[in-house]
């Protein structure tokens, strides 16, 4: 990622930040302007709690899609000049969520069977999930942020996830295992 579209990426951010702000204070009118219509504007009462539904609504997308952003952005070591983007990423890679994933990738080895889980692939990289899990869970052992988020991704996005998702080559679990396993220290 360069220089310019770290900027592009956090002027976008920004962008919709300030759409929260708009949608939320919008929003905020609406149900006042709702809540002091009196007498004979019940219909009038009814529209406009529908219109601040709707932009509620409209604020919930806005906020997701601004988390899956940030959350994308965390993969990428450049983009950790974001503010918002290094919170997510510290947070992610933090001891107690280090020692989630371990568990999480221990649970993957013992309860393969139980889980939407490809098998054939859990079985052919069951040596690598599990000396993962092993380093992390291993006291003072730290993870980046970037492959923390990555492994993240790997446990929890079953359609971006090899682990998961048959249409995603095997090879590309193998990838992601060694990105991982190269960013503990």
């Amino acid at each position: 990622m360069t220089d310019r579209e770290v900027e592009q990426a956090a002027a976008r951010l920004a962008r919709m930040r300030v759409q929260g702000w708009c949608l939320r204070g919008g929003g905020s009118a609406v149900l006042v302007a709702a809540f002091a219509v009196r007498g004979g504007g019940a219909p009038l009462q009814a529209v406009l709690l529908a219109l601040a539904a709707l932009i509620a609504g409209t604020d919930l997308v806005r906020a997701a899609r601004v988390r899956m952003m940030i959350e994308r952005l965390a993969l990428v070591p450049e983009a950790y000049a974001i503010g918002a983007v290094r919170q997510f990423g510290t947070r992610a890679a933090s001891p107690s969520q280090c020692e989630l994933l371990a568990m999480r990738l221990r649970d993957i080895i013992a309860h393969a069977a139980e889980q939407p889980l490809v098998p054939e692939r859990v079985a052919a990289y069951q040596s690598e999930i599990e000396e993962l899990s092993v380093r992390l869970g291993r006291p003072g052992a730290r993870l980046g942020p970037p492959e923390a988020v990555a492994c993240r991704r790997l446990l929890t996005r079953c359609a971006e996830s090899a682990l998961y998702n048959r249409r995603i080559p095997a090879e590309d679990l193998g990838t992601a295992l060694r990105r991982i396993a190269a960013g503990i220290s």
